[in-house]
């Protein structure tokens, strides 16, 4: 399953802390620092649908994230 199906199974509570780990992900980046640690931090605090997407996110390349956050984004603008 691609990154963008896996995110249309997410329900809009899984949306949120979604976004917000591609977020902290994005400001490790701009620190210098490595994206796919902070999908590792969140792979370990979850379980199930939310786990296995932590794990696709923490082995993406970075066009296949930044693909993804698009998505996220206009998923995101459907649920409010």
């Amino acid at each position: 399953m691609s990154l963008h199906a896996a995110i249309r199974r997410l329900t809009p509570d899984q949306l949120k802390q979604l976004a917000s780990s591609m977020l902290d992900a994005g400001i490790a980046m701009e620190n210098g620092r490595d994206y796919q640690e902070a999908f590792s931090i969140a792979k370990k605090r979850h379980r199930g649908a939310m786990r296995k997407m932590y794990e696709r996110l923490e082995k993406a390349t970075p066009r296949q994230i930044e693909n993804m956050a698009e998505k996220l984004e206009q998923e995101y603008e459907t649920t409010e």
